[in-house]
């Protein structure tokens, strides 16, 4: 993920995603690369309630993170941009 980094750093993008789903190696990256990186976790509707474990244990700790933002990805597919790119121009502005 360094190198990953360090090829965003020298190239013309404005945002890089990395997908990291347990809280500790969240904090690990943050720490090695980039401690001001924005944190987003994307819920899916149906965990609105917080019933239950996702299923494996790297979903199952997800939650015990404490993101700088939150996003419920309940719209179909079709609908998701429209939604989704205002909610990222507000956490990036």
């Amino acid at each position: 993920l360094r190198a990953r980094y360090e090829e965003f750093l020298r190239g013309g993008d404005d945002i890089m995603f990395v997908h990291i789903r347990e809280p500790h190696e969240i904090e690990k990256f943050r720490q090695a690369v980039c401690p001001s990186a924005i944190t987003l976790l994307v819920r899916g509707g149906q965990r609105m309630d917080g019933a239950g474990a996702y299923g494996n244990a790297s979903d199952d700790l997800v939650e015990n993170f404490e993101y700088d933002y939150y996003y419920i990805n309940d719209k179909a597919l079709p609908d998701i941009e429209e939604d989704f790119i205002p909610f990222l121009d507000k956490m990036i502005s």
